[in-house]
């Protein structure tokens, strides 16, 4: 059974990006299915806070720490204009991080309060 499931990892190989060698050169092709992954989170983030009622306020630091967060993702993918306009794209990328950490401390700070 397991010799058959690495022979089926074999002929599929190159539909995967385990056949690249390298981070630098696998790092474009993964860039759009993350950052796609990343939006869609956003947006229902976002959708959550407009259509759902009761707590505004948690909901609210959830969706703007899911924008922070996709700040971060962008900014950690180092698409190259960004690179370009921004000398360390990844420690505006921790920044990212750490701002949304702290709207979602608020959000959960926000739902033990009330």
């Amino acid at each position: 059974m397991c010799f058959r499931n690495w022979c089926f990892f074999r002929r599929h190989r190159r539909f995967t990006i385990a056949h690249i060698d390298s981070p630098e050169k696998r790092l474009p092709r993964c860039r759009g299915a993350y950052l796609g992954l990343s939006l869609q989170l956003l947006i229902y983030a976002w959708i959550f806070f407009a259509c759902i009622p009761g707590s505004v306020h948690a909901l609210f630091f959830i969706a703007l720490g899911m924008t922070f967060s996709f700040a971060g993702d962008v900014f950690n993918l180092q698409f190259p204009p960004i690179k370009k306009m921004v000398k360390e794209p990844v420690f505006l990328g921790i920044l990212s991080f750490l701002i949304a950490q702290f709207c979602y401390i608020a959000a959960f700070l926000s739902i033990v309060h009330s």
